[in-house]
């Protein structure tokens, strides 16, 4: 009995964190996966696999450059689970060198 209501605390907790980490985004105008929870990022660098053009958009934000735009987020509370959609805005690097222009 206590391990379950040990585990469910530890949900809400994450939960909570994954929430808030959700709400401080909306303030931030341009950030890198640093601000994104961590189970993110292999599925937004999936995504950004799908299209060519964007090879080395996806070596930059790896290497931690902040290319994410004015983020767009809704959460939403279903019974027992919560769902959330994020729409980001991501520029095309160009080249592997056009991130050293930008310093």
């Amino acid at each position: 009995m206590v391990n379950r209501a040990f585990v469910s605390l530890l949900r809400l907790t994450e939960i909570q964190d994954v929430l808030h980490q959700f709400a401080s985004l909306e303030t931030i105008t341009l950030f890198g996966f640093s601000y994104l929870p961590p189970f993110l990022h292999p599925q937004i660098l999936s995504q950004l696999a799908t299209d060519v053009s964007m090879k080395h958009t996806t070596k930059a934000l790896d290497e931690g450059f902040p290319l994410f735009i004015n983020p767009m987020i809704e959460s939403e509370h279903d019974g027992p689970c919560i769902d959330a959609s994020v729409l980001l805005t991501v520029p095309v690097v160009p080249d592997k060198n056009a991130s050293n222009k930008c310093l």
